[in-house]
C-alpha cells in the first residue's frame, strides 16, 4: 500500500468512535521502578477464599515465587502463625512486606511483631492514621479538631525527629 492510502486510513481510524475501540494500543514499558531485585527483599501478601477455605498467597517480588497455605480464619494472631509457618520459618523475614488493606495485621500487636521481625510495613503510613482516626471518629463521635491533634500526635510517633516540645 502507499503512504497516501496508510495516512487516509489513520485520518479515518481517528474520526471514527467504533475504529478508535479497537486501535492497537501502544506497548507500555514493563519495568518496575521501585520493584524488589533481590530475593525476600518484598513480599506480597494475599487472602484468598476457594472450595469453603481461606488461603494465605505470599510472593516475592524479584523472582515470582510464590507460597500458599490454608489459614484458620483473619485474625491477627492466626495471619502473623501463618506468614511464621509458611515463609520465615523457610526464608527468614523479609525487608518489606506489601499488604492489600488487610485490617487485621495493621494493629498495634502486629506492629509490634513486624517491627521486632525488622519487616518494613509500607501501608503504615500517614493515610492509614487518617483512616484509623476517622474510624475513632465515627465510633466515639470526636470532633474533627480533635482529630487532626491525633493525626499529628500520630505522625510525630512515627517520624524520626521529635517535635518541638511547647
Amino acid at each position: 500500500m502507499s503512504g497516501e492510502v496508510i495516512a487516509l486510513a489513520r485520518e479515518a481510524i481517528g474520526c471514527c468512535a467504533i475504529c478508535r475501540k479497537y486501535i492497537r494500543l501502544p506497548n507500555k514499558p514493563q519495568m518496575r521502578v521501585r520493584g524488589a531485585n533481590v530475593f525476600n527483599q518484598a513480599v506480597q501478601m494475599d487472602l484468598y477464599y476457594w472450595e469453603s477455605t481461606w488461603f494465605m498467597l505470599l510472593v516475592d517480588e524479584a523472582t515470582r515465587f510464590k507460597k500458599s497455605g490454608t489459614i484458620e480464619g483473619q485474625e491477627a494472631d492466626q495471619l502473623l502463625q501463618a506468614f511464621l509457618e509458611l515463609w520465615i520459618y523457610h526464608f527468614g523475614p523479609p525487608e518489606r512486606l506489601v499488604l492489600d488493606q488487610q485490617v487485621s495485621l495493621m494493629s498495634h500487636e502486629a506492629g509490634a511483631e513486624f517491627e521486632r521481625l525488622g519487616i518494613m510495613m509500607p501501608t503504615w503510613n500517614h493515610s492509614w492514621c487518617r483512616f484509623r482516626a476517622t474510624h475513632w471518629n465515627r465510633h466515639c463521635g470526636k470532633t474533627r479538631a480533635t482529630d487532626q491533634a491525633d493525626h499529628v500526635q500520630a505522625k510525630s510517633r512515627t517520624s524520626t525527629t521529635r517535635p518541638p516540645s511547647n
